[in-house]
């Protein structure tokens, strides 16, 4: 389980590395997939096998070299299990609890959304009253864009905004937001 780096009532944040996709090797304008999925592993002690000098970088190989597309949820969660003990909870009708509870057993969510046209993948690393502790790896969304010369470390996105971006056919309710819950045996 993840160390907790806030923990008050109602408030949860885990202690996920951040890294930003900007930097990668390739496509770091198209690599929010394993980039986040690279924050979760680093975090659970997956360090890779030293091919490439980024996790992320190693990630994107690897879809390469065994045929995963990593715009595919179904190909991410195949590529999450290729290490060893960890796990990818992965369901395309996931709601706000079903995120708040994975968080609270200590396991990190990768979300898909609509941030940008082509679609963007963050990883949920905590919750609050008002919204959700986020790692984005492209920098920090706004309704007009991204902001990609800022961090997206540790970044504070509301509830209204998951639901809208995560799951816009049912955002008063949101019921369908792809949800990957990634954890490690222990």
């Amino acid at each position: 389980m993840l160390q907790r780096i806030v923990d008050k009532p109602g408030n949860i944040d885990l202690d996920v590395t951040y890294f930003s996709q900007i930097d990668n090797q390739f496509n770091p304008h198209g690599s929010c997939n394993v980039t986040s999925i690279a924050m979760c592993l680093w975090s659970l002690g997956i360090r890779g096998n030293g091919s490439q000098p980024q996790l992320e970088d190693q990630l994107y190989q690897a879809c390469e070299y065994k045929g995963l597309d990593r715009h595919s949820a179904q190909d991410l969660k195949k590529l999450v299990e290729l290490f060893p003990d960890c796990h990818d909870d992965f369901t395309e009708h996931g709601t706000l609890d079903d995120i708040r509870m994975a968080i609270s057993a200590g396991k990190p969510c990768i979300v898909h959304g609509y941030f940008t046209r082509s679609g963007h993948i963050i990883v949920i690393r905590g919750f609050d009253k008002t919204g959700f502790i986020v790692n984005d790896p492209y920098g920090e969304y706004f309704a007009k864009g991204y902001d990609t010369c800022v961090s997206g470390k540790r970044l504070h996105y509301s509830t209204d905004l998951i639901a809208r971006v995560c799951s816009p056919e049912s955002v008063n309710n949101p019921k369908h937001i792809w949800l990957h819950r990634i954890w490690r045996n222990q």
